[in-house]
């Protein structure tokens, strides 16, 4: 039976400080996985996601009362961080690892396999809760071990600079969008992803790194047009969010989950795209 192995790595050298409120994250992280095992996925859920979190069931919903109102479901769900980013000002984080599903109990092999994501907040009493909560699924994992990665951003220099073209993460992300319109998304992605950008695709496992995001990238060749339901930032403003509908030039619908981080322009960290089946 093949089990999650996690190796544990520091990726940068921060002051004590930053690490222990990036250690939060990862512990807080974990923490949620063995409540999902110990006390079943409904109660772990209700215990750590924001009372308005968004899930995808398969459009945005509030993922709180989701969970909050269906019965307990049946199986054990397990994940384990292998990347988790911080924002300069320690309130806005992201994590995202691999996650198994077993029927029975935990020694059985696992039935399902997938990557999730998911956005943390610290709130006004100090608490970390999940803001927005998405993944994916495929059917055999490519690893069997993972290195914890984790990056905290630094404070910008100059945080006042204006980047005439790219200024914000909103006007980033509507130039991004009409690019896709335009030129299609594989064009696209080069201007705008970071060297570490992750792409997750249902039925795959995540590309890893702007090298097989590209190769992955260019097989779609569709067009698409965006409605953003959301976003929200870190109050450094170096990592933000976005969530919304996506329509393609061959009419299907979906849902897409971007990431971005500002260093000097904003870049593009995370792509998560679902499908809506009808």
């Amino acid at each position: 039976m093949k089990m999650l192995v996690l190796i544990f790595s520091v990726a940068l050298v921060l002051p004590s400080q930053q690490r222990t409120v990036i250690g939060d994250v990862v512990n807080t992280e974990r923490l949620f996985s063995a409540a999902a095992v110990s006390r079943g996925v409904k109660e772990a859920f209700v215990s750590f996601l924001d009372t308005g979190c968004v899930i995808f069931r398969p459009v945005p919903v509030n993922g709180y009362r989701w969970y909050q109102d269906r019965p307990p479901a049946k199986g054990f769900l397990s994940w384990i961080p292998e990347k988790v980013e911080l924002s300069s000002s320690g309130d806005l984080a992201y994590s995202t690892g691999p996650w198994e599903y077993r029927k029975a109990n935990m020694e059985e092999a696992p039935a399902a396999y997938g990557h999730y994501f998911s956005v943390w907040k610290k709130n006004s009493t100090g608490e970390w809760k999940v803001v927005l909560d998405d993944g994916n699924s495929y059917q055999k994992p490519e690893k069997g071990k993972y290195v914890l990665d984790t990056i905290t951003l630094s404070s910008p220099s100059d945080p006042g600079h204006a980047f005439p073209s790219r200024g914000g993460m909103a006007e980033t992300e509507n130039l991004f969008h009409q690019d896709i319109a335009e030129s299609g998304f594989s064009r696209s992605l080069k201007k705008y992803a970071a060297n570490d950008l992750r792409l997750y695709r249902s039925g795959t496992f995540p590309a890893e790194g702007i090298t097989r995001s590209m190769e992955t990238a260019k097989h779609d060749t569709a067009r698409y047009t965006f409605q953003r339901f959301g976003s929200d930032s870190s109050s450094s403003g170096d990592l933000g969010y976005s969530y919304g509908l996506q329509i393609s030039s061959r009419h299907d619908t979906g849902t897409f989950v971007h990431v971005w981080r500002r260093t000097k322009l904003w870049e593009l960290v995370i792509d998560i795209r679902s499908g809506i089946h009808k």
